[in-house]
């Protein structure tokens, strides 16, 4: 089996080096002695970091047909009600999360979610660009791309195995709390979408998905919405 057989097994082991050496960030940010770089490399590096290995590994593997076996096409016009899709659907999670608030259900929101209400600007313009596009890029190709095809690979009779584990990896990533188990809902849904659409219409659902949230915040922070 040579490199381009191989280059989506390797890919897949090297993020998965690039998620472990992330996790060790907060033990290393006691030593850098400036907040503002601290919080530049929290908000940047776990986007960019797997983007570079990703594309470095795909470029020299794949050549030019790296874009199309990462799942990249052209937007077309039958991606468009998949992406619209995800309005509604983020309004049943918010609606859910409030119901069981209204019950009485300690629902803390996401670390990222409490830190943009009340940072400085340019933190949170940092914070808009990461959450609308660096994540979405990163993650799709990740959960989606690199880590649903790998397992599609291993198991390609064992449909449950490519949509679920990738989901279940995507959800546990972003924490363990209620907003989790909505995200495994949202990541089996994009993941749906990947395999009978493109990287392209997944990666726009799930920027569109996160702006919602953003807008949220948004209005929050002009004192719009209250908390």
């Amino acid at each position: 089996m040579n490199l381009k057989e191989k280059w989506i097994q390797i890919t897949f082991f090297a993020v998965l080096i690039c998620e472990l050496i992330i996790c060790t960030l907060p033990a290393l940010f006691v030593l850098i002695p400036n907040e503002n770089v601290m919080i530049l490399i929290a908000l940047l590096l776990p986007s960019l970091l797997p983007l570079s290995v990703i594309f470095a590994i795909s470029g020299t593997s794949l050549g030019r047909e790296m874009w199309k076996a990462l799942g990249f096409k052209p937007f077309s016009i039958a991606d468009i009600r998949p992406v619209l899709s995800v309005i509604p659907l983020f309004f049943l999670f918010a609606g859910a999360t409030a119901l069981l608030k209204l019950f009485g259900a300690n629902i803390q929101p996401q670390s990222l979610v409490s830190f943009a209400k009340d940072c400085p600007a340019w933190q949170f313009y940092l914070i808009v660009l990461t959450a609308v596009v660096l994540a979405p890029v990163s993650e799709e190709l990740i959960f989606r791309c690199i880590s649903a095809g790998f397992f599609k690979k291993i198991f390609p009779e064992q449909k449950w195995i490519y949509y679920t584990v990738p989901s279940l990896l995507f959800a546990v990533c972003h924490g363990i709390n209620w907003q989790s188990c909505q995200l495994f809902f949202l990541a089996l849904y994009l993941q749906k979408h990947f395999f009978y659409g493109s990287t392209t219409r997944v990666i726009l659902m799930h920027s569109l998905f996160n702006w919602c949230s953003i807008s949220f915040l948004i209005l929050n922070r002009l004192g719009i919405l209250p908390e």
